[in-house]
């Protein structure tokens, strides 16, 4: 659900007393990818902001990021990876999603702090965010603690978020099956794609966030097709009690590292 809230906190990063609280506002020709997930990825801790603007604000608030706060990212030390991603298909009213990326929770504490002090540029990101917020309809703050990820040449169009509710007592035999089976079958049918897997430690009712990527919305659902025909299909729909599918464009104007 988007928030309607005031975007008070969009650059508070993940700070410990916003996981206790468990529900407070949050910010802001290759060789062939490995067979198995990276484990550098397990300790990346992703936050993503879901942004509706107000009508005809688009422009502006996007310009804000571009002019005004994708300095600021560049010169964030502890900021691993900054993406924002354009709405292609969401069964959710959005306009932009935006991701930032940091090495675990002292990453992203670090990185809180630094949001809040006054860039060289004589201003906070934590004050960008108080001018945006005029500019917002409604948002959500998610995070994610990601726990596997492979790699694949950035040649896709399309992002695909999905999130996963889980059956209740179902997470270590879901992360079991994730591990065992539907990662390594992942990797042998679909060896080029970039596939991302997390668990949510901020988020309204979702468990797990899988990503991966595609060049069209066809593939999309060639891609569900194989998964329902899939030898894993059975067990894993018995674990699944919903799903939410985002599909989005990832803006490179927007990259920052």
């Amino acid at each position: 659900m988007l928030h309607t809230r005031p975007l008070r906190v969009a650059v508070s990063l993940l700070a410990g007393a916003a996981l206790r609280a468990a529900g407070g506002q949050a910010p802001p020709p290759a060789s062939p990818p490995p067979a198995s997930p990276s484990p550098a990825a397990a300790a990346e801790v992703r936050q993503f902001v879901t942004f509706r603007f107000v009508p005809g604000r688009s422009g502006d608030a996007l310009a804000i990021y571009r002019d005004s706060l994708l300095p600021v990212y560049r010169d964030l030390e502890p900021l691993r990876r900054f993406r924002l991603y354009r709405e292609a298909e969401s069964p959710v009213p959005l306009d932009v999603i935006v991701e930032s990326t940091y090495a675990g929770m002292a990453g992203m504490d670090a990185g809180n702090s630094a949001l809040r002090r006054p860039h060289r540029s004589g201003v906070s990101a934590f004050r960008l965010y108080g001018v945006l917020s005029a500019m917002t309809l409604a948002h959500t703050d998610e995070f994610v603690a990601m726990r596997s990820r492979r790699a694949a040449p950035a040649t896709a169009s399309l992002t695909v978020f999905e999130s996963v509710r889980l059956v209740p007592g179902a997470t270590a035999r879901y992360e079991t099956l994730l591990r065992e089976v539907v990662e390594p079958w992942e990797a042998a049918h679909a060896p080029a794609r970039h596939v991302e897997s997390g668990r949510y430690l901020v988020a309204d009712g979702w468990d797990y966030l899988r990503i991966h990527t595609v060049s069209s919305l066809a593939e999309i659902e060639a891609w569900r097709e194989a998964e329902r025909t899939a030898p894993f299909a059975a067990a894993l729909g018995a674990l699944v009690a919903a799903r939410r599918v985002i599909v989005v464009r990832r803006d490179a104007a927007f990259d920052v590292r």
